[in-house]
């Protein structure tokens, strides 16, 4: 720990703070522009410069770390000099078109001005830039250039959240700004348009606009995959306009492509919102009254005519735990059939069959926050196409843990470029070159407590690297290196999607992946876990 004052505030903090985090961690303001507390800082802006004693001139709160007995000024004549100046040469470039801006009333810059007292503008340029708006990577986000103040951030949160690498800064001096490199690489995550800081990128799905004074922020969960991210709705006039992420919870305000964009169809014109009946061949809506009695009439007729084993229920996989309940009941006490079904069985039998057969439990108490500690990760799957936020956490654990990483999947997909390890497989060769890295853990002394240890050493012997080669092409090279990095590390985590069991030998797959997990401690106490993350919602509570 460091202890150092802070405008006459003795304050202590963890080693390795830089002076902003200690300011902020204690109540203490500090204007920024380009710090994100997500984000690597790099102190372009210059908004947050203090006084520091011993030092000769002002340095970036963002970028300068604590020491021990440092004495640290924020506010002075001096200081707000500074800032007012830098404020003034990012404006240059800044259009006072705050009346139509999307983000009139919510934007860092506006509060900066407000809060710097900048009441004039002294410098101007001969040429302003562009004023309209452009497509930037798809069509999506508009990109504002004469709105951009040049913090980066969306190039950082584009490299370093998303590990896409569509955005670049492009030129230098008055012609520098922001590019997109390549328009194959953008995921559709929106994490540009979440971190900017003014209105320079701005979402284009909803038609309808209003301030912030004017819309209510309503806190839900999102109905898309399993992982239950938190949104924010941005409802106006009793539609949803927009869509946000609370900074805390699991993405810490990030949100995937179909949590941040996928809302438009609640406002749908086509969307179905009564009942429809069909009558001369053609569907009609019909009241809620006429619909439920052709429904009674009809299953009335079938269990007279048939009994109850005639009827059957399928239940989606996002309905909540209270109407999934409702409908089991129903289906049991009124129709007397346990006739009910879902995709949640076809997406988590598998699952929960491995576990309960390897670890005596379906579901193991391990958060997938904890993937953020691991060490080593292995990644089944197309994370950024099924799981960003899954995928996200990986990356966090790469670049702040320095976590190795391990991929498999039949396409080299996105993150695959990020591994240190990358096994390319033809589908159904799964079992074989998952055994491969079990005898291989095994040779080198892993998982000799764990119960069963001398049945698994014995299936797993005929698959030695050069049979494991032979039989599925993936070089033993390969899985000699994965298995070392298993290892070698002390944390080790597992995420895999639907795709590694939604196939004939989807349960054999799962029970070895389990076995590789319970070889290097993935699966117990202390552990980085067993990650399914899924398509639906609320598929396990279905």
């Amino acid at each position: 720990m460091v202890t150092l004052k802070i405008d006459g505030k003795e304050i202590t903090v963890p080693e390795g703070s830089t002076i902003l985090e200690a300011a902020r961690a204690n109540g203490i303001h500090i204007p920024t522009l380009c710090y994100h507390p997500r984000l690597a800082p790099i102190g372009s802006c210059r908004i947050c410069l203090v006084e520091v004693e011993g030092l000769e001139g002002p340095v970036a709160a963002c970028t300068t770390y604590v020491q021990e007995g440092m004495v640290v000024r924020t506010q002075s004549e001096e200081l707000l000099r500074l800032r007012q100046e830098a404020l003034k040469l990012i404006l240059i470039n800044h259009p006072l078109d705050c009346p139509q801006c999307d983000m009139a009333g919510e934007c860092q810059l506006q509060n900066l001005v407000f809060e710097l007292g900048l009441d004039k503008q002294d410098y101007s340029l001969r040429e302003a830039k562009e004023r309209g708006p452009k497509d930037f990577t798809n069509p999506l986000i508009r990109y504002w250039p004469s709105r951009c103040v040049l913090c980066l951030r969306c190039v950082r949160a584009d490299h370093e959240i998303v590990g896409a690498g569509a955005i670049e800064l492009e030129g230098n001096g008055y012609e520098a700004r922001i590019a997109v490199k390549d328009e194959e690489l953008c995921i559709l995550c929106g994490e540009c348009v979440r971190v900017c800081p003014v209105g320079a990128l701005t979402e284009r799905t909803s038609p309808v606009r209003a301030r912030p004074w004017q819309r209510e922020e309503i806190t839900t969960t999102c109905p898309h995959c399993s992982l239950g991210c938190q949104l924010r709705l941005k409802v106006f006039e009793g539609k949803v306009i927009g869509v946000g992420g609370p900074e805390e919870g699991l993405g810490k305000g990030s949100l995937c492509q179909r949590g941040f964009f996928g809302f438009d169809f609640l406002n749908h014109p086509e969307r179905i919102r009564k009942p429809l009946l069909r009558k001369d061949g053609s569907l009609v809506e019909v009241e809620w009254s006429e619909a439920l009695a052709v429904i009674a009439a009809n299953v009335n007729r079938i269990l007279l005519d048939d009994g109850p084993q005639a009827v059957g229920g399928i239940l989606s996989a996002r309905l909540t735990n209270e109407e999934a309940y409702l409908i089991g009941r129903f289906m049991r006490e009124v129709v007397g059939t346990s006739n009910l079904d879902s995709s949640a069985r076809f997406n988590l039998e598998p699952y929960r069959g491995a576990l309960q057969g390897g670890v005596g439990r379906p579901y193991l108490p391990i958060s997938l926050e904890e993937v953020r500690s691991c060490d080593c990760l292995v990644v089944v799957g197309d994370l950024d196409r099924d799981n960003l936020i899954a995928a996200n956490l990986v990356r966090e654990a790469l670049t702040k843990k320095g976590a190795r990483l391990i991929v498999a999947y039949p396409r080299r997909v996105h993150l695959a470029e990020e591994a240190e390890c990358f096994i390319g497989f033809r589908p159904g060769d799964e079992f074989f070159w998952i055994n491969g890295i079990c005898r291989a853990l095994i040779e080198k002394g892993k998982g000799k407590d764990i119960e069963g240890f001398e049945d698994l050493k014995k299936s797993v012997e005929r698959y030695s690297p050069d049979f494991v080669e032979g039989r599925t092409g993936i070089p033993k090279g390969i899985m000699e290196e994965a298995a070392q990095y298993l290892a070698e590390a002390e944390r080790v985590g597992f995420i895999f999607t639907p795709f590694l069991f939604q196939q004939p030998q989807g349960l054999q797959n799962v029970k070895g992946l389990l076995n590789l997990a319970l070889l290097v401690g993935a699966a117990s106490e202390g552990g980085g876990g067993f990650h399914l993350v899924g398509p639906q919602s609320n598929m396990v509570g279905v």
